[in-house]
């Protein structure tokens, strides 16, 4: 897969199913949006329509850069659809809050969950907002598209509401 592959349409994005090409493990993260700047591109999952319900509003995702944890090589994923065993019956609530920080107040950070980016965040906003996936993935990214050395993978139940605090950590 190359770094100029488009982006393709999905409802139900997930990560779930990808796996490192060279050792064939499931334990990897997410360094950064492949093409970085000029790919970087927000959703309108969350944003001013945070009810929206995965499945209904087809969401636009490009490759990413990921490194497998265990060999440490690097490769391009892309996000797939979902499988039905992936769908929670009812939807789950996820509200992230990105935490404040002096340093970090004139950056605004993007969101990504499995694989979409879905908001903008400013210093301290908060965004609510659903996923019908039972395996989340969670990550801020920087302007440039860097992802956060945090990459949170969450499993969720039906009708289950999650709260969290993301900070962006750097990769250094």
């Amino acid at each position: 897969m190359s770094d100029e592959e488009p982006a393709v349409e999905l409802h139900n994005p997930t990560l779930e199913s990808i796996t490192c090409p060279q050792c064939g493990s499931t334990n990897f993260e997410i360094i950064g949006q492949s093409g970085g700047l000029r790919r970087l591109t927000t959703g309108m999952f969350f944003g001013n329509a945070g009810n929206i319900i995965r499945g209904v509003q087809a969401i636009q995702v490009r490759p990413l850069k990921a490194k497998c944890a265990d060999c440490k090589h690097k490769f391009i994923v892309q996000p797939v659809e979902a499988p039905p065993e992936e769908l929670l019956d009812a939807p789950a609530t996820l509200v992230i809050t990105r935490k404040k920080s002096i340093i970090g107040m004139a950056v605004n950070m993007s969101l990504m969950l499995n694989g979409a980016f879905v908001a903008t965040l400013k210093n301290g906003d908060t965004v609510t907002g659903q996923t019908r996936n039972k395996h989340n993935y969670i990550q801020l990214f920087d302007q440039s598209g860097v992802g956060s050395a945090r990459f949170d993978r969450i499993e969720m139940t039906p009708d289950q509401k999650i709260e969290m605090v993301l900070k962006m950590k750097g990769r250094y």
